[in-house]
């Protein structure tokens, strides 16, 4: 044995003592032994040091071994003890043992003695090394425990909802935020499936993405709306991530945080960044809308001058028509791009709506900025928000204009772009094709520092005034919206380009939206129309609609006048055609009203614009149709026609 053992022997027979030294290094035991006689030195020693191994007589003269052992166990409680006596009875050997002796050997047969304490020795080491892992265990569970604490805290404590779901989207657990953010109790959604409680437009995409989490290809962030115990919806910002075990998925871990005041927030920012930009277009409007009115008023003149010249009415009335309908157009981009309404996606043409935002420009920016189109020709339609489109690109041409306060060229670019070509720079991109919008200036351009920030909420470079810094901000908003991207190129002295992509996407028209007929097939009738509008040329010019396709006519200027009107013949008007915004009694009032007198009359609303939750209520309250002002003739015989149709 390589170690030096350190040995305190009790024993008051020094030939006994020295019998046992010998006995010791004559086995080749490496020892120095300590040999006292008493009980006071015996106390004196086990205070001084520690040592490795007591060897003790088990009778000494006022001091007896079983006393020496428990003082012994006393102040070391793992050191080990063996008894080396003369005589020893078997019940006093084995009651030493019980109390923490490791072994006894009997004098007369000493060459037990070294075997004896090298295997007590080695038990000394297992029972140090069984407690030091005993002890390490214990302090490791202490920390699990302390950990696992730790984490349910964090769990109970987090803000944001945290769950697990199994692979077959069963919820397994859920925190206590789960509760704060929708009123549920979580019990009462543990062992359930997840997409119960999802709006029933977000399933498809959810569904989708949480297959594409447990195959293990994304970890996307994505919106979804959470159903409330009351029955409103939470929008939530969620993120998942697969949950394995030895290399196979179990289960996901998701994060759901509540963005629906930051979603409100960003509509309110959007829409005074749109006030914004009308402000930045309003001379140009009025300039545009001043044109128009002068080309109506100037040839209606001509109409009176040449009443008796039939050659010229012709040339006039059209005149008169293609300035109205440049002037419906105007309003309809303006109520298109200013109003706060539901995202509505349509096909849209990319390169018409271009057309139409280039000449407003051309109107509106400095004569020192030149506007240039280069428009493909075969460019497919895109499925989006006609006002966020009129949005993105009308942002981005207003932010190239501030680039070259002193002139230059503007050039708006389109063209179709395989979805492989942008893989590369944006990894979520698809293999379907997209349109490229491509806003280009040569202005003063920007630096690096600049380029990493633009696209960053209230992040402007204009001086105090002069902006919100939201329009860029808005812009990547809305096309990321649309499944799109959008990035820049610029450096300092070269202008700037900016490229907005949007995908490619079937779309199939409904009926109704198919329709497009003309004023001369559109089939009349005989039923009693009542006509609630407070112009009086608007509402003449319908009543000579009206009466030259046969039907009954009868009108009213202002709300009261309706329902009065509505009151003396409900009996005799089948449909009843109503402005929104009438004087003394509005039109909302006056549909109830109505209805009220005769629950089952069709009615149809007439209104430059209807906010979309009044749309909505007005058509649980039983309004049959919309029709947008300024409208065509057609489309007004062709509502009245259709709801009359539906009713047989």
């Amino acid at each position: 044995m390589g170690t030096i053992v350190h040995i305190l022997h009790l024993e008051d027979n020094p030939h006994d003592a020295e019998l046992v030294r010998s006995m010791l290094h004559a086995q080749g035991l490496r020892c120095r032994i300590t040999v006292v006689d008493n009980e006071s030195d015996y106390i004196a020693e086990l205070g001084k040091k520690t040592y490795d191994l007591i060897i003790s007589d088990f009778t000494i003269p006022g001091f007896s071994g079983k006393t020496a052992l428990k003082l012994a166990h006393e102040r070391y409680a793992e050191i080990p003890f063996v008894f080396v006596s003369g005589t020893i009875g078997e019940d006093a050997a084995i009651d030493s043992l019980v109390n923490g002796a490791d072994d006894y050997v009997l004098k007369s047969k000493l060459t037990r003695l070294v075997p004896s304490v090298l295997r007590a020795l080695r038990e000394s080491e297992h029972r140090k090394e069984r407690r030091r892992v005993e002890r390490e265990l214990k302090q490791s569970e202490e920390k699990f425990r302390q950990s696992e604490e730790r984490l349910r805290n964090m769990f109970d404590t987090a803000r944001d909802v945290i769950c697990t779901l199994s692979t077959s989207v069963v919820i397994t657990s859920l925190n206590t935020a789960f509760e704060h953010m929708t009123g549920w109790k979580s019990d009462e959604w543990i062992g359930k499936s997840f997409t119960a409680i999802l709006h029933p437009d977000d399933l498809a995409n959810t569904r989708r993405l949480f297959q594409l989490v447990v195959e293990g290809t994304t970890q996307e962030v994505f919106e979804i709306r959470v159903r409330r115990k009351d029955g409103m919806y939470v929008t939530g910002e969620a993120n998942a991530t697969p949950l394995k075990k030895e290399g196979n998925i179990q289960g996901v871990l998701a994060t759901i945080r509540d963005v629906t005041d930051r979603k409100r927030l960003e509509e309110q920012l959007v829409q005074a960044q749109k006030f914004e930009s009308l402000g930045t277009l309003a001379s140009g409007i009025a300039h545009d809308f001043n044109n128009i009115l002068g080309i109506i008023m100037g040839h209606a003149s001509l109409l009176q001058m040449h009443q008796s010249d039939a050659s010229v009415n012709p040339k006039y009335i059209e005149s008169i028509t293609k300035a109205s309908q440049r002037g419906a157009t105007l309003v309809k981009q303006l109520l298109t791009f200013a109003r706060k309404s539901d995202v509505v996606f349509t096909p849209v043409q990319v390169n018409e709506i271009i057309t139409e935002i280039a000449g407003l420009l051309r109107e509106t920016f400095s004569k020192t900025i030149s506007i240039a189109t280069t428009l493909d020709r075969n460019l497919p339609s895109i499925v989006a928000d006609a006002g966020q489109l009129h949005q993105v690109i009308l942002n981005l041409c207003v932010n190239a204009r501030d680039a070259m306060p002193k002139g230059g060229v503007l050039s708006i670019t389109t063209a179709a772009i395989p979805g492989d070509r942008l893989s590369t720079q944006f990894r979520a991109a698809e293999t379907r094709d997209y349109v490229e919008i491509r806003i280009a200036d040569s202005g003063t351009g920007m630096d690096d520092a600049t380029l990493k920030r633009i696209f960053e909420p209230f992040y402007t470079t204009k001086e105090l005034g002069k902006g919100t810094g939201l329009g860029l901000s808005v812009v990547r908003g809305i096309v990321e919206s649309h499944k799109g991207f959008v990035d820049v190129e610029s450096s300092l002295g070269k202008g700037a380009t900016f490229r907005a992509y949007f995908p490619v996407r079937e779309w199939k028209p409904t009926e109704h939206e198919s329709k497009r007929p003309s004023l001369e097939i559109i089939p009349g009738g005989k039923e009693t129309i009542l006509i609630i509008e407070d112009e009086e040329l608007l509402r003449e010019l319908v009543k000579t609609t009206l009466l030259s396709k046969g039907y009954v006519v009868l009108t009213a200027e202002n709300g009261q006048e309706g329902v009065e009107t509505f009151s003396r013949h409900r009996d005799e008007i089948s449909v009843v055609l109503t402005d929104l915004g009438l004087p003394l009694l509005g039109g909302e009032e006056v549909c109830r009203r109505i209805r009220a007198l005769h629950p089952n009359v069709k009615l149809i609303v007439a209104s430059g614009f209807v906010d979309p939750k009044l749309k909505a209520e007005m058509y649980e309250a039983g309004i049959r149709r919309f029709v947008l002002k300024p409208y065509q003739a057609e489309e007004v015989l062709m509502a009245i026609r259709d709801v009359l149709d539906d009713a047989k």
